[in-house]
């Protein structure tokens, strides 16, 4: 995920879930799952790597567009 986003210039944090304090329990009450990776775009997320549905969110969000989100 980290590829596909830094390939298309998006700008994101990293958040190491067993280094950073609080972070597993702000997964939980954001995405209500233990499951990683997790990319939130705007107020909604992915689970896992989903490269249709992160691109499809990224253009919503207006950080792709359809001509060049690279999928």
């Amino acid at each position: 995920m980290k590829e596909f986003l830094s390939r298309r210039h998006i700008p994101f944090q990293e958040v190491h879930l067993f280094r950073q304090a609080n972070a597993i329990d702000d997964l939980m009450r954001l995405t209500g799952s233990f499951t990683a990776p997790v990319a939130i775009v705007g107020k909604r997320f992915v689970r896992g790597y989903d490269p249709v549905l992160l691109s499809r969110l990224l253009e919503e969000e207006g950080w792709l567009s359809r001509d060049n989100n690279g999928s």
